[in-house]
């Protein structure tokens, strides 16, 4: 895609150097999905005990993609609502956690460490 057409790698260039200045920092942290991002950079830090649901809800959600895509490609609805489903299940079970494991962890060393 990239080869066909220069512009589309020059708009997400573009778009990769604006946004971190169009949205700063959060101040406070009461929103859901600055929970879900503080809490995956605990996750990814490997500063605190594994979580093994989240690595096994990451690991289902690997294996569901290629299905998705097939049932997409091949017009197969049914199969492709259900894997999409499933997956997107999946998907938020995993955000549920991040949030789990930030504030499982808040006020801690280790929730300080990702803040910043």
């Amino acid at each position: 895609m990239w080869l066909r057409n220069p512009y589309y790698l020059a708009a997400v260039i573009i778009f990769l150097v604006i946004n971190p200045r169009l949205f700063s920092a959060p101040k406070k942290i009461t929103n859901w999905i600055i929970k879900v991002v503080i809490g995956e950079k605990i996750y990814t830090a490997n500063l605190i005990k594994k979580d093994y649901i989240s690595t096994a809800l990451c690991f289902g959600m690997f294996l569901l993609f290629p299905l998705v895509i097939y049932a997409v490609w091949n017009h197969l609805f049914q199969l492709a609502i259900l894997t999409f489903g499933l997956k997107m299940s999946l998907k938020f079970w995993y955000l549920d956690r991040m949030v789990f494991l930030y504030e499982e962890s808040k006020g801690d060393a280790v929730c300080k460490h990702c803040i910043k």
